[in-house]
């Protein structure tokens, strides 16, 4: 007999976060994108946002961890800078079942040989205008266009040597002694382009200014340097440039207050310019997981102000996977040997059927019926867990513990370290092992707060099990303990019922009663 490993080994990619700056040009974390008829959405809108009558091309993406919203912008990224159609071939699939004329617009993008070159700013201690010049040299050079130089550095290189023709003399003159050339000569072939020559001043900076090393970005205008920039890429099949700011949220976390009204201005005129850049494209997506308005409630009115004249600039979407779309990206990671599967669905027909009744009678699994066999699409998840396990993400996931990584990751309590580590017949992952999981990110939860207190309680409760030698009670304890940080009673009420529903494909009814009576006498359960 096959092993449950041999059976199903769900898709890799998923194990870490994405880092959209690391992973810009990694095809596997690219191709491992599973896209959701929401994003979708998101996608179709920033293909739309390409035609070079847009205006509409400066954007805050925004929703809670676990959304996926930094693996969608990467994976968006990479379509817009017009990579290998091969790594796009799950998102047309999935756009021709739901929204065919985007699978078209897709495919016709990727063979319109259209590409924009992704820039990444990431939230640093450095000003805006640093920022964005500093990751827009960092993407020159990823990739592979280093020989770019915007005409901004030479206008700077030229604008130095006619200070030192002015103000000093002798570095002028020692300059002048260096190149071979008067300064004269020198400045016009800089205002030519000349890159020799500007390699050349470059090369001997630092022996007319004590060892520093030039640095043109230092004096230069944001918007001039990256429209200097798009203008030399065209050269290279580039159609313009596709700016992401990621964790913007944390940017205003930590530096919302000491922000200048200069940086804050930066921002607005870069998201203006881009709505007015047509044929030579400039687009601003920033990632957050709260808008704008949220961050900004303690500034002076001054500062609120000019904040929010910037929200205004920036379009505001929302990336909202419903509970089926999340189901459906669970069934497609969860992926199997159809023909070793097939044969273990007959030898264990009675416990799936058993299950599958279970999600026929709950009304909680009503929007997913359309999916077919919810029993044995998600398995070896407990059709509970499934509907609990979503739920929980959103409370309290992190970068290091999403459903993805729950799904794939190969740390303990994850779905490859129980195929690994089960043996029994039928092995089934019932919600306490979602608990199992999650319980460090209860135990940092805030202090006061709902999910903290229920922990606290389920840990004290399990310490008073501890003595009772019940694996099942404390089973039921962490189940309960779910349901109440979830707290959503009308879809998911802490019942006896449910309870018994969830744990009666493995044991008897006999040890269920046995384990409810250890709970009462321990005073734990009150019905």
């Amino acid at each position: 007999m096959s092993s449950l490993q041999q059976i199903i080994k769900p898709l890799e990619g998923f194990q870490y976060s994405v880092n959209i700056a690391y992973d810009i040009y990694d095809d596997k974390k690219i191709k491992s994108y599973i896209p959701s008829s929401s994003s979708l959405q998101i996608i179709e809108e920033l293909l739309h946002s390409t035609e070079s009558k847009s205006t509409d091309r400066a954007r805050i993406l925004t929703g809670s961890y676990g959304k996926g919203k930094s693996h969608l912008i990467l994976y968006t990224l990479a379509l817009l800078a017009g990579r290998d159609a091969s790594l796009f071939s799950m998102a047309v699939k999935k756009a021709q079942e739901i929204n065919p004329n985007l699978a078209q617009n897709i495919e016709a993008y990727l063979k319109s040989n259209k590409k924009l070159l992704p820039v990444i700013v990431n939230a640093n201690s450095m000003d805006i205008k640093s920022t964005l010049l500093q990751s827009l040299s960092l993407a020159l050079g990823q990739a592979g266009l280093d020989d770019i130089m915007p005409t901004t550095f030479f206008d700077v290189a030229v604008d130095k040597i006619n200070i030192w023709k002015k103000d000093f003399q002798e570095t002028y003159h020692l300059f002048e002694r260096k190149v071979g050339e008067t300064g004269a000569t020198f400045i016009r072939q800089l205002k030519d382009y000349n890159q020799s020559y500007y390699d050349l001043f470059i090369k001997v900076y630092p022996s007319l200014t004590s060892g520093s090393e030039f640095n043109p970005l230092a004096g230069a205008d944001v918007i001039s340097v990256y429209e200097s920039v798009i203008e030399a890429i065209k050269s290279k099949g580039y159609n313009g440039i596709f700016v992401v700011y990621d964790e913007f949220g944390k940017f205003l976390e930590g530096s919302v207050e000491k922000y200048s009204a200069m940086d804050i201005k930066i921002i607005q005129d870069f998201a203006e310019k881009c709505n007015r850049s047509g044929a030579n494209q400039l687009h601003i997506m920033l990632i957050s997981h709260k808008g704008i308005d949220n961050y900004i409630g303690r500034l002076s009115k001054i500062k609120v102000d000019a904040w929010k004249a910037v929200s205004k600039r920036f379009k505001a979407i929302t990336i909202e996977n419903s509970e089926a779309e999340l189901f459906d990206i669970v069934f497609t990671v969860l992926a199997r040997d159809e023909r070793l599967y097939h044969n273990f669905r007959i030898d264990h027909s009675k416990e799936f059927d058993w299950l599958w009744e279970l999600v026929q009678k709950d009304h909680a699994f009503s929007g997913v019926i359309q999916y077919g066999n919810l029993a044995e699409k998600c398995y070896p998840l407990h059709p509970y867990t499934l509907l609990i396990l979503p739920k929980v993400s959103e409370l309290v996931a992190q970068n290091e513990r999403t459903i993805f990584t729950f799904l794939s990751s190969t740390e303990r309590y994850t779905v490859p370290y129980f195929l690994r580590m089960e043996n029994s017949d039928f092995p089934l992952i019932e919600p306490d092992y979602i608990y199992d999981y999650f319980e460090s990110l209860f135990k940092g939860e805030p202090y006061g707060s709902n999910i903290k207190k229920q922990w606290q309680i389920a840990t004290s409760a399990l310490s008073k099990l501890r003595e009772q030698d019940n694996p099942l009670a404390e089973k039921i304890v962490k189940t309960i303990t779910l349901i109440y940080c979830i707290s959503d009673f009308e879809v998911l009420p802490p019942s006896w019922d449910i309870i018994c529903d969830i744990y009666a494909t493995h044991y008897t009814w006999a040890e269920i009663e046995s384990a409810k009576q250890v709970l009462k006498n321990c005073h734990l359960l009150i019905e």
